[in-house]
């Protein structure tokens, strides 16, 4: 398992490099810079003025040469500063990225919670009503955009309850209860989604593990149904399932852009669309490779979760 664990260590770096270099070579394909959007908001500034704060923040040598210094810079643990407040980019994603793994870990409980009993009961009872009801809701959770549920579920709550959520946020050590009531309703929206593919994959593979035959001989020699469903279908149900788990996890920290820029939440998604439309490259840049940087080790931490639920993988 060490060996297995070193070497999928050592492959992350290339994947994080190869994004690395898409990340900031893209971002140079973009029309302007952002001396070119201080120009717009600026109209008095004049073109020496640009040319010079243009060099000031290093964007006027080549891509490759801009490059070679952001990541030399990156390998010594600076990840630069940001174009408009001059705070480093450490400081300004640290505390968003609390606020976004908060998040993601409340839509990824929330998810999980209700796909899990979904999947089964549906699972148990194939082709019933029951059954088309939990595969008719996982197919619209799956088809309903996340940004379009937002918008209705803000509509409804507001007309019909005369409620919406904070405006202001407030951390969870600070006022537990404004905070949840900041976070609830874009993490069910969030978790809705993931229970959706959650749910399908769960019933797929459960079904799936109850036509073996090692279930069949469980069955005969007379376990109780609880236990042959518990302890010998579930686990190895979960194999499989795991994996979507470990991926739909990286995808609610990473793709929790749009409901962090609906529902005013100040998290990292929040910060990245925010430099995005500023060309604040280095806060786009340490963002995506934070994010990254999430993805590998979460898949790193699902493969290793193999060996402990499936005693027959063993790794080398």
């Amino acid at each position: 398992m060490r060996t297995f664990v070193v070497r999928r260590l050592l492959l992350a770096i290339p994947t994080i490099l190869g994004v690395g270099v898409l990340v900031f070579f893209s971002l140079r394909l973009m029309p302007g810079d952002v001396v070119d959007v201080l120009q717009q908001q600026e109209e008095t500034m004049t073109a020496e003025q640009a040319e010079s704060l243009r060099r000031s923040l290093g964007l006027d040598g080549a891509a490759h040469e801009q490059f070679v210094r952001w990541a030399g810079a990156v390998l010594s643990g600076d990840f630069g500063n940001s174009y408009y407040t001059d705070s480093t980019v450490v400081d300004l994603v640290k505390p968003r990225l609390s606020i976004t793994i908060q998040l993601g870990l409340m839509a990824f409980f929330i998810g999980v919670a209700l796909a899990l009993p979904l999947g089964i009961i549906s699972a148990l009872r194939p082709n019933t009503v029951l059954d088309y009801i939990v595969r008719t809701l996982s197919v619209f959770s799956l088809a309903a955009p996340n940004y379009w549920l937002a918008i209705i579920a803000l509509i409804v709550l507001a007309k019909f309850f005369n409620w919406s959520p904070p405006v202001r946020y407030e951390h969870i050590v600070d006022d537990p209860v404004k905070n949840l009531s900041k976070l609830i309703l874009p993490a069910v929206i969030l978790g809705t989604g993931f229970a959706g593919a959650l749910a399908r994959y769960l019933r797929a593979s459960l079904l799936e593990v109850l036509r073996q035959d090692y279930i069949q001989t469980a069955r005969a020699k007379g376990l109780a149904e609880r236990t042959v469903i518990w302890r010998h279908a579930l686990k190895n149900a979960f194999i499989p399932v795991l994996t979507i788990m470990g991926l739909n996890l990286a995808n609610i920290v990473g793709g929790s852009v749009i409901m962090e820029q609906i529902f005013l939440v100040p998290g990292m998604g929040f910060l990245l669309l925010q430099s995005i439309f500023r060309r604040d490259f280095p806060i786009v840049q340490g963002i995506v490779l934070v994010i990254a940087t999430s993805y590998v080790f979460i898949n790193i931490a699902v493969d290793i979760a193999y060996g402990y639920i499936d005693p027959r993988i063993r790794y080398r």
